[in-house]
């Protein structure tokens, strides 16, 4: 899996959409993970810094791959906790725009 594809993955499994994602590691537009995942690009150091920093990344799995995405499993309780939150979130926003 090349890194644009650990990032799309990244995106999944944190409930987000691209937009969503973007905004929560500091990029004020969509433009820039959009691209590295449909242009297939590598991400700068920069944006990986920031998706690293925001999500508390596993440098060694953004960068090739191996080992577990998030530094340590409390981390992973949180981001599942705040993926469940983010479905039940956009149900309600079905619900309300029927």
């Amino acid at each position: 899996m090349e890194s644009y594809e650990r990032i799309n993955y990244l995106i999944r499994e944190l409930g987000l959409n691209v937009t969503s994602f973007s905004k929560k590691i500091g990029i004020s537009n969509n433009m820039t993970i959009g691209r590295i995942i449909r242009e297939k690009r590598n991400p700068s150091y920069e944006t990986i810094q920031l998706i690293m920093n925001t999500f508390n990344i596993n440098a060694n799995w953004i960068f090739t791959g191996k080992g577990d995405i998030f530094q340590n499993k409390t981390e992973q309780r949180l981001i599942n906790i705040e993926k469940s939150l983010n479905q039940i979130i956009n149900k309600i926003d079905e619900i309300h725009k029927k």
